[in-house]
């Protein structure tokens, strides 16, 4: 029975984070769709929706690392994970101040998308399927 709650409530904060993460890439494409200037309501939903996306994930993978022990790719995918988070917000505030140049911090904050949600991805793999079990 435990075994069973436990595969529910990971299943149920993966659920809740795939669905703030299509929120926060959609609304990102959308937003960079539109062009500059960038309309602030958008901008701010955006802004929000990755925050809360953010602590969503921390709490959860924090909540993984009790799990089992850490292999090493699993430790270099969480660190390479969060410096691509920290790209994020980083060249986020770069595109929304017109001191920046657009087209770098377009590309920096593509790139570092990719590799956020590729290294955290495997993390998350390697932490649910390969600690607790779960059948792939």
């Amino acid at each position: 029975m435990g075994r069973m709650r436990l595969r529910m409530n990971i299943f149920l904060r993966m659920l809740i984070a795939a669905v703030l993460l299509i929120l926060t890439v959609g609304s990102g494409i959308w937003r960079s769709s539109l062009g500059k200037p960038y309309k602030p309501m958008l901008f701010n939903f955006h802004k929000v929706i990755a925050y809360i996306t953010l602590a969503n994930m921390a709490f959860f993978i924090i909540s993984l690392l009790g799990i089992g022990s850490l292999e090493l790719i699993s430790v270099l995918m969480l660190l390479l994970g969060g410096l691509s988070v920290l790209a994020l917000l980083v060249s986020g505030v770069m595109l929304n101040n017109d001191k920046f140049s657009c087209d770098q911090s377009t590309k920096i904050h593509s790139v570092a998308s990719a590799l956020a949600i590729f290294s955290i991805g495997i993390f998350l793999f390697m932490r649910v399927w390969g600690s607790i079990g779960i059948p792939v």
